[in-house]
């Protein structure tokens, strides 16, 4: 059984962040394309910076992040969510691990993400991926999910390598 919760504790960040890592690194294994992108998008210094910065982006009232634990205590997934603009949250790093999989930890991932968004008072939530995360884009499409245009100025560089997608919260 998986436990759910928002990080409370500095270990639990630093577990986020290796998560996050082993995310990026996965991504950029996965395509020659999306290392690419990754590499000049979140070169070294970027991506630090952006990890530290975690604690601050995901917190209430405006963010949330998600730690995802097994029985054991070990660190499968994580998940969470940022304000885009004032009716927006984007959905950001939902990762889970490969000892993680299997178990519809990442619906439940996305599912409190979406709870905790509209508990917020968000009307929508919107979030990218690469396009060969089908597992995933499935995942987001059952859940309500619609595809939509890019919503970033980096969307018109990716080209086909992005897919992004929204949800109406306020149904």
């Amino acid at each position: 059984m998986s436990r759910l919760a928002p990080p409370e504790i500095p270990q639990d960040w630093d577990d986020i962040r290796a998560l996050c890592a082993a995310y990026l690194d996965h991504l950029g294994a996965a395509d020659p394309g999306a290392a690419a992108v990754l590499a000049a998008n979140y070169p070294q210094a970027a991506r630090a910076a952006l990890m530290a910065d975690l604690p601050r982006l995901h917190t209430p009232p405006s963010g949330l992040c998600l730690l995802a634990r097994d029985a054991g205590g070990r660190a499968i997934g994580t998940g969470g969510y940022v304000q885009f603009d004032a009716a927006t949250a984007e959905l950001k790093r939902v990762y889970v691990s490969p000892q993680g999989q299997g178990r519809g930890l990442g619906r439940m991932l996305v599912t409190a993400l979406i709870d905790g968004a509209r508990d917020m008072g968000y009307a929508s939530i919107v979030l990218d991926t690469m396009h060969f995360l089908t597992p995933a884009i499935r995942l987001y499409l059952d859940l309500g999910f619609t595809e939509r245009a890019g919503y970033l100025p980096s969307h018109a560089t990716l080209g086909p390598l992005v897919r992004c997608f929204e949800k109406d919260l306020t149904q």
